[in-house]
């Protein structure tokens, strides 16, 4: 696995990695965290799952008028 980090500051700051499939012996598994509606950190979710890599692919509900904040 390769890993290398960009920082474009003020705006953002990116790691990418990259696997190669071919060499790959773990496993890829989603997780909603322990609950849908609310708050949870992703270095927390991670560390619960003893995992390598986390990957943020939701969407963040932050104002009530939006929906239920955290979902």
């Amino acid at each position: 696995m390769f890993f290398a980090c960009f920082s474009l500051r003020p705006l953002a700051r990116t790691t990418v990695a990259i696997i190669d499939p071919a060499r790959f012996r773990g496993e890829l598994t989603g997780s909603y965290g322990n609950f849908v509606a609310g708050r949870e950190k992703l270095t927390d979710m991670s560390v619960q799952r003893h995992a390598v890599l986390g990957i943020n692919a939701g969407f963040f509900v932050m104002e009530d008028k939006d929906g239920i904040p955290g979902a």
